[in-house]
């Protein structure tokens, strides 16, 4: 273990490796507690290796061309998510009477989230952005005028929306391929 935190190694290596010991030698189970802790300590200086959040710009980029290929929908979604910093369990579980447009600014209510059952409480988001209130202002026109305001916005799984996700991920990179010159 010493020697992989000195040579840089990952610090899933050497989880790898120690429940792998355990899982392989039960025997061993309960005999090692300061590797265990030295495992701990190290889990708690290491920055977690995570994805780097979105740019709003991509973020704006991806919405703006489903928007433009005509999926409002998943559009509406995407920004509501990125300007509310929304779970996708709780983007998801939307309804369009869980939107509200007033004065320039949007109100999201989320039903479901991690601490509202826990305290009990209907969580809020608020949204600013001019673009994002406008884009879900057309959304709420168009549920309203299709009578799905109490309907989940989206209609499909989770995986759809994983799926759709990264078809936008896909189809934003081929239009910057042509005029930076990167390959994959």
């Amino acid at each position: 273990m010493e020697d992989a935190w000195t040579r840089g190694r990952p610090l899933y290596h050497v989880s790898t490796a120690l429940c792998g010991v355990q899982f392989f030698c039960p025997g061993i189970r309960g005999k090692i507690p300061e590797s265990w802790r030295l495992f701990r300590v190290w889990r708690r200086l290491e920055v977690p290796c995570r994805a780097p959040p979105m740019a709003q710009e991509i973020a704006f980029a991806m919405a703006a061309l489903a928007i433009h290929r005509g999926d409002l929908i998943f559009g509406a979604l995407l920004l509501t998510a990125f300007e509310g910093l929304l779970r996708r369990g709780e983007l998801l579980g939307l309804c369009g009477s869980d939107l509200l447009i007033r004065n320039g600014q949007g109100l999201v209510r989320l039903a479901n989230t991690k601490t509202s059952d826990r305290k009990g409480v209907t969580e809020m988001v608020t949204l600013h952005h001019p673009w994002v209130i406008m884009v879900l202002q057309t959304l709420l026109e168009y549920l309203q005028e299709k009578n799905l305001k109490f309907a989940k916005i989206w209609g499909g799984t989770p995986s759809t929306f994983r799926r759709r996700f990264k078809e936008y991920c896909r189809l934003r990179v081929q239009a910057i391929q042509p005029q930076t010159g990167w390959r994959d």
